[in-house]
Formats: structure tokens, C-alpha cells, sequence
């Protein structure tokens, strides 16, 4: 069986550029954990600090799956720093906002169990947040880049000094390409192929 993921996140990227929330939703998921693929060239490497931005702003305009992520990425450390308060917070506007009708949230053992895992001061605080994020007061997300991997040092070699090299033309000036707006509680644009929220260069 084949695995198109890296086409699937170009039709994706297409249908969010077009305003559909489940499409933006399913980039920022796919970014946030990469995607197998086959054949080869289809899989999509993770790149959590671009997800996690992505999902962030799917959640805000009330996506239930990408609020699920958000407490998946503060329990784990996915893109942003371990933080068991935003983990429970998001985790408590996941099966607050679950409107599954006659059914109980799904999510609701798992926050049971976080509210026995952890102490009365954390439960209270993730579920004030959650409330706070009911009527649409959000926090400002900080994202954590992926920490840099430096190379094994290596023994150096004298090499012969270098020649100066040319002068490099000068750079034309960037070029800024808008390929859609999405409305909602929090807008979006898409420039050069990233989301950039208010506020954000």
C-alpha cells in the first residue's frame, strides 16, 4: 500500500489557503508529527516549531482535534516547553468542548487520570485557563525550536590560506506573494507559503 503524505500535505495546503479549518488543521498536525511515506520522497519530516504554530491557531478558531494536540505538545514537549498546567488546560477545553451527542468525551479517562496524577493547585490553575480559553482568551504561545545538533568535532588539517572570494552581487529585495485570508476568531494570512497571524513577521 502506498502513503502519499507529502502530496496530501500539498492538496492540504491548497484547501487551507482557501479558508477550510480541517485542512489547516491537518498541516499543522502533519508538521507537528511528520507523516510516513511511500514511495520514496513522500514522507514528511516533523518540524514541530512550524506545527505547533499551525495547530495552535486551528485550536483558537475552535478545531476540537487540534485541542487535543495542543495538550499532546505541552505533556510531551512538542514544539513548546513541558508544561503540565497548558497540558491539563487544553486538555479540559478538549472534553469541555466535545459535543459528541450521548456520548461522553473520549478524553475524559485520560483527564481523569491527569487530575489524580497531579496536585489540587495544578488541577485548579489548568482548569481556570480552560475556562479563560472558553471565551476566547487565549495565551500567547511561545515556541521552542528544536534544540540545534552540533557535529562531532574533527582533527583539523592545515590548508592553504583561501582566496579572497568575488564579491557577491548585490540581493534584490524579497518578495512578499499573499495566497489567501482566513476570518475567524483569530485571522490568518498566508505569505510565501506560512501562516503568519496578527501581529506576527
Amino acid at each position: 500500500t502506498q502513503l502519499h503524505s507529502a502530496d496530501a500535505l500539498q492538496w492540504y495546503n491548497k484547501a487551507a489557503s482557501q479558508g477550510d479549518l480541517e485542512s489547516f488543521y491537518q498541516v499543522g498536525h502533519m508538521l507537528l508529527y511528520g507523516a510516513l511515506g511511500t514511495p520514496q520522497g513522500q514522507a514528511v519530516p516533523a518540524n514541530p516549531a512550524e506545527g505547533i504554530g499551525i495547530v495552535f491557531r486551528a485550536a483558537t478558531n475552535g478545531h476540537h482535534g487540534a485541542s487535543y494536540d495542543m495538550y499532546q505538545a505541552y505533556k510531551d514537549g512538542r514544539g513548546v516547553a513541558k508544561d503540565t498546567v497548558q497540558a491539563y488546560a487544553w486538555l479540559q477545553l478538549n472534553v469541555d468542548t466535545d459535543h459528541t451527542p450521548f456520548l461522553p468525551s473520549a478524553h475524559r479517562p485520560q483527564l481523569n487520570q491527569l487530575a489524580l496524577d497531579v496536585d489540587v493547585a495544578t488541577s485548579q490553575e489548568g482548569k481556570r485557563l480552560a475556562a479563560l480559553y472558553r471565551s476566547g482568551r487565549w495565551p500567547e504561545l511561545v515556541v521552542q525550536a528544536a534544540p540545534e545538533v552540533k557535529p562531532a568535532p574533527v582533527a583539523s588539517v592545515p590548508k592553504a590560506p583561501a582566496k579572497p572570494a568575488p564579491s557577491a552581487p548585490p540581493r534584490p529585495a524579497p518578495v512578499l506573494k499573499l495566497s489567501s485570508i482566513a476570518m475567524g476568531q483569530n485571522p490568518v494570512a498566508m505569505i510565501n507559503g506560512k501562516m503568519l497571524g496578527v501581529g506576527e513577521t
